[in-house]
């Protein structure tokens, strides 16, 4: 075996996409308790919201509820315990400076409560940012969470696959069929459905990103697979001297076969349909028989 050397994980923009039937309560709660954990510091949190339009105030008020009741209001969520400082003054001028340049209106989080020096960014909320906004084109890596309403679940899937590829995305719907159809049309590191950030905390699933949002994946045996060259060896019997492919001369023919083995293959598609078909056919008639053979060998026992 031989060792791999790389394996990143480099973040990105995480979206979550909140569907007409989503439980918005559900939603408000594991979303904001994903983002506003370590004050927004980590790689999965969610980094834009997209909302129907016809649910967007009332999401926005129920977010704004949870930070009021969870993290304070104003000067007095400086002095909450539970609420972490941003790492460096460097990162919260960073911040600032995505907060105070932003085009969207800003909901919660009063921008002269931020004091950069003491590195203290408040939960912010801002309600339909431009997607030219600094805070819509690079990871936020903070608590400031942009939320976006939209009209059609094909513009909110448009959105996402106009960036780069995300570490992870979350969908909030009990539409089955609708999540499917996100999880189809779009392309992240991890996927959550009804949360956020939990994928990672799973050591059965493999973690990591795709694209520029990262190279490789890890957790128990994925990591170790990851990290380790699996090398391919053929032992063929020496019984004859010939090789796969015989000598030349090659005729047309040969290279026809070749060819049909090699990328064509010997049936068309529309044949390889038919075929499939059949089979399964046959299939069904198998397991037909072999029930009425077992089903008369029971009969003659119990006779």
């Amino acid at each position: 075996y031989q060792r791999r050397v790389h394996g990143l994980e480099l973040g990105g923009k995480c979206p979550a996409i909140i569907d007409t039937s989503a439980k918005l309560d559900v939603a408000v709660n594991r979303i904001l308790g994903g983002k506003l954990l370590n004050a927004g510091q980590t790689c999965l949190a969610t980094d834009y919201v997209l909302v129907p339009k016809t649910l967007a105030t009332e999401f926005v008020n129920k977010c704004v509820d949870y930070i009021k009741k969870n993290y304070g209001e104003g000067q007095g969520q400086r002095f909450n315990q539970d609420f972490g400082k941003i790492i460096s003054i460097e990162h919260a001028k960073r911040i600032s400076n995505l907060i105070k340049t932003t085009s969207g209106q800003i909901i919660v989080g009063d921008v002269k409560l931020i004091d950069e020096n003491e590195r203290f960014i408040p939960p912010t909320i801002i309600v339909d940012p431009s997607q030219s906004d600094a805070i819509m084109q690079e990871e936020i890596f903070g608590p400031v969470l942009p939320i976006i309403a939209y009209n059609k679940i094909e513009d909110a899937i448009n959105l996402i696959n106009s960036k780069e590829t995300p570490l992870a995305l979350y969908v909030f719907a009990e539409n089955d069929k609708l999540v499917q159809r996100v999880l189809k049309t779009t392309k992240s590191g991890g996927a959550c459905v009804n949360t956020s950030v939990e994928h990672v905390l799973d050591h059965n699933l493999p973690f990591g990103g795709t694209g520029n949002s990262g190279i490789g994946k890890y957790h128990g045996k994925f990591g170790f697979d990851e990290f380790t060259h699996l090398r391919a060896v053929v032992y063929k019997p020496t019984y004859s001297k010939s090789f796969v492919v015989p000598p030349p001369p090659y005729t047309d023919i040969f290279y026809s076969i070749a060819l049909k083995m090699g990328v064509t293959g010997f049936l068309t598609r529309s044949q390889r349909r038919i075929l499939t078909i059949v089979l399964k056919i046959l299939k069904v008639l198998v397991l037909v028989i072999l029930t009425r053979i077992a089903y008369k060998k029971r009969h003659l026992i119990g006779l």
